[in-house]
């Protein structure tokens, strides 16, 4: 969208680009995106962040969220990118996102995290921090793969995979990890 800041890779006929980005810190803050797409038959780019801390967090004018995020959009015939996230810190707060998507008949891509440690906390304008795979039609979700130490989901926070509408399956969510917190 025009008025959202952010770094976005879309398709329509082809395919959408892929998003590679190596740093010691990234930080993706209120209403702020990184997002690849599927708008036609083309599929989505995938996105591959590889970083000491990756911080997602707060809600922008209009209740939009800070978020990572591939998906094959409303009407897209082409299947979402996949997600990868290595990192030593994953923090997702105050209604701030990382997902994959299918709004349109395409499936969805995966969401692979491998990180030291995974914090999801926080709700902000009434919007949860939250780690989707999700499907709204006919596509179908992909999954959320999570390896770390130590993962705390907490204060609102989620961790989600499913159909919401349409006839598209859910998707699954595995976590391979030492240490679990989910606590309100």
């Amino acid at each position: 969208p025009s008025s959202a800041t952010g770094i976005f890779a879309r398709g329509a006929v082809g395919d959408g680009g892929t998003v590679k980005i190596k740093a010691g810190s990234l930080e993706v803050k209120d209403g702020a995106v990184i997002t690849t797409s599927a708008r036609s038959s083309g599929k989505s780019g995938n996105i591959d962040l590889t970083v000491d801390e990756l911080v997602i967090a707060g809600v922008g004018v209009g209740n939009v969220r800070a978020g990572v995020l591939s998906q094959s959009d409303i009407g897209a015939t082409g299947v979402g990118g996949r997600i990868t996230v290595n990192a030593r810190d994953l923090q997702i707060l105050n209604g701030g996102q990382i997902g994959v998507a299918a709004l349109g008949p395409g499936n969805g891509g995966d969401l692979i995290v491998n990180a030291q440690s995974v914090l999801l906390s926080g709700v902000q304008s009434g919007l949860v921090a939250r780690m989707t795979a999700s499907t709204a039609t006919s596509g179908n979700a992909g999954t959320i793969n999570i390896v770390t130490d130590d993962l705390k989901v907490m204060n609102g926070g989620q961790i989600q995979a499913g159909a919401f509408s349409g006839s598209g399956n859910g998707g699954s969510i595995t976590v391979m990890a030492d240490k679990v917190l989910v606590s309100g």
